[in-house]
């Protein structure tokens, strides 16, 4: 939009240029008045009066009505970049004609939600004719599920770039996650030891902890790990279930970390610039550390929740913005006003 405005105001210039230009080498034009006609008196440049008919126009005084100017780059001209000067609403005068590309442009670009469907000036509403594939692209169901596919996709390739670079990342991340055992159980790899796989780390083994049989050792458990949890087997269904989509699983959570770290970036990123152009911005940024201390361990589950969601209305913003200039591209048309 910064380049649009930019050869608008150059082009506007050049107008203007070509007019003064055009008005200097014209000069005062004298017009007799025919005989009987009711003269009156104009000051010539000179001093000298020159009569002319009252009411008459003189020639060369500006543009003509019938003169076709896009209202966005000011330029006269129709190719096949910029598409034909049609009047899509009901403004007059220089405000009537604008190119179709430059129309779309704008419409796709403005920031104002209202400008892809009404005039800015005349607050018309445009005729549209458009394909299915246009009410399509402009659909927020359509960019939802589209954000979504984008981040399944998206974390599989990061999750298996991450594995091949850090395997480790997983364990690290579950243990700093805090999950429960048997949600942690889908994400552990297929381990020759009994009970649950997901409980042995960090020290505790299942000689250690149950060993003694029940109610095993008490140090081993805490509000999410227990007996049961721990040392039975785990359910057939848990265990058919990691044996099928264990390591897809795997990959896809790595993946949301590794997402969910760069939208919580974005998210500190845009708190500190906010926080600095403001007076009393180091404040701000110290209330800011001091409440994402306040959470301790549940921490890392703030930053991956919030930065998931930050990541995925990126996304979905990203394909809205984009989604309307692909329709007004590919299935939709602005019918133009019949004067």
């Amino acid at each position: 939009m910064d380049e649009l405005a930019e050869i608008r105001r150059r082009r506007a210039a050049q107008w203007e240029t070509a007019q003064a230009q055009a008005a200097e080498a014209a000069g005062p034009t004298p017009v007799v008045a025919p005989e009987g006609a009711t003269a009156v008196p104009e000051a010539t440049g000179a001093g000298e009066p020159v009569e002319r008919e009252a009411g008459e126009e003189r020639e060369g005084a500006g543009p003509t009505a019938e003169q076709r100017c896009c209202r966005i780059c000011f330029d006269s001209e129709e190719s096949k970049q910029t598409g034909r000067l049609f009047s899509p609403c009901q403004c007059t005068g220089s405000m009537r004609f604008v190119h179709v590309s430059c129309l779309n442009e704008w419409r796709s670009a403005s920031c104002n939600h209202r400008s892809y469907y009404h005039c800015d000036a005349c607050h018309y509403k445009y005729r549209l004719q458009r394909l299915w594939v246009a009410d399509l692209l402009i659909s927020p169901g359509f960019h939802l599920a589209l954000s979504l596919s984008f981040f399944v996709v998206s974390a599989l390739l990061v999750g298996l770039n991450l594995i091949m670079v850090a395997p480790w990342v997983i364990e690290s991340s579950l243990d700093q996650l805090h999950l429960p055992p048997d949600v942690r159980f889908l994400f552990t790899e297929d381990l020759p030891v009994k009970g649950n796989p997901a409980c042995w780390h960090q020290g505790y083994t299942f000689q250690a902890c149950c060993g003694r049989g029940r109610p095993g050792n008490p140090a081993c458990w805490d509000d999410m790990h227990s007996f049961d949890s721990c040392c039975l087997g785990m359910s057939e269904t848990l265990q058919k279930l990691r044996a099928l989509l264990g390591p897809l699983l795997r990959v896809l959570f790595c993946g949301w970390l590794g997402l969910s770290l760069l939208g919580f970036g974005l998210y500190l990123q845009r708190q500190l610039r906010e926080a600095w152009a403001n007076a009393g911005g180091s404040w701000q940024v110290a209330v800011l550390v001091v409440y994402l201390s306040s959470f301790g361990r549940g921490l890392a589950r703030l930053v991956a929740l919030v930065g998931s969601a930050i990541a995925l209305r990126e996304l979905f913003v990203h394909l809205e913005r984009h989604g309307k200039r692909w329709s007004s591209r590919v299935g939709e048309r602005v019918l133009e006003v019949s004067s």
